[in-house]
């Protein structure tokens, strides 16, 4: 558990509600899901969000990279089924796909 997940879960204890914030984490939207479930394993929500860097061009004609997927994580604890996790693409393809579809040649359709 990473000391900003570890810092929000105490903070919320103590004050109801808290918010944790990082920056130069490209890794974390495939460890969304990782970081709710710790939040919810505490018995509180967790809503993970990203902004995601552009990495493709808005249309057929753009010159550089201008939109980016950002991946949304929600998870909760529950007594009947331990956490219930959201984890998800805002994206068309998630950026895991484009970039298996990439390795094995084929084209996005």
């Amino acid at each position: 558990m990473s000391r900003a997940v570890r810092e929000a879960i105490a903070t919320a204890r103590k004050t109801g509600i808290a918010w944790a914030a990082g920056a130069r984490h490209r890794p974390y939207g495939a460890r969304s899901a990782t970081t709710t479930s710790q939040v919810a394993a505490a018995g509180m929500a967790g809503i993970g969000i990203v902004a995601g860097v552009p990495n493709m061009g808005l249309h057929r004609r753009a010159r550089g990279a201008a939109v980016a997927t950002s991946p949304l994580s929600i998870a909760v604890p529950s007594s009947s089924y331990g956490e219930v996790v959201l984890d998800m693409a805002t994206a068309v393809i998630a950026l895991g796909r484009i970039a298996q579809l990439r390795a094995s040649g084929t084209p996005l359709a």
